[in-house]
């Protein structure tokens, strides 16, 4: 057995199950990030508008990092959404407004951004949100 894949043959043959196991996860892990980015972000890059999300607390991963959880409003029901907050460690998060886009018919998917602070002067948004925001908000 020679050729490019005899390693792989060999390796394959001693432990069967857990191989193909392995390979199973990995396809379903590769297949989760495809769907999440083109999919998912593929919606919210075509078509999506922008709320207020105010955060109602922060949490530690251990392998992540800081989270910020928030909540927002479309239409009058409320979504949550979850950002890596690892980038504002050591400042207080809960109770700050931030900027969140969606996508308009599946408000569900969505992006928190912690890189765009909601001015006080901006009470609340439309229920529909905003096409654009109200600010200018660096890409």
């Amino acid at each position: 057995m020679s050729g490019p894949f005899s390693a792989l043959r060999q390796v394959w043959s001693e432990a069967p199950v857990k191989n193909t196991f392995n390979l199973l996860a990995m396809s379903a892990l590769i297949g989760y990030g495809f769907y999440n980015y083109y999919v998912r972000g593929g919606k919210l890059r075509r078509h999506h508008r922008y709320t207020i999300a105010t955060v109602y607390k922060t949490h530690w991963s251990a392998k992540s990092g800081k989270f910020a959880d928030s909540r927002y409003t479309v239409q009058g029901r409320e979504y949550l959404v979850s950002a890596d907050a690892d980038k504002l460690a050591g400042q207080e998060l809960v109770g700050r407004r931030f900027l969140v886009e969606y996508y308009p018919p599946d408000p569900s998917i969505d992006v928190l951004r912690l890189d765009a602070p909601v001015p006080d002067s901006l009470a609340q948004a439309p229920a529909d949100g905003w096409a654009q925001p109200p600010f200018y908000v660096s890409d």
